[in-house]
C-alpha cells in the first residue's frame, strides 16, 4: 500500500495522514 495524500504546499498534512495511516493498519491487521 502506498500513501500519497501529502500536499505539497502543506507539510504539516503528513502527520495526520501518517496517524491515519497508521490507524487502518492497525485496525486492517485486528480484522484479519
Amino acid at each position: 500500500m502506498e500513501w500519497e495524500f501529502i500536499t505539497p504546499g502543506a507539510p504539516w498534512q503528513g502527520g495526520i495522514y501518517e496517524r491515519m495511516a497508521g490507524v487502518v493498519k492497525r485496525s486492517l491487521r485486528r480484522a484479519i
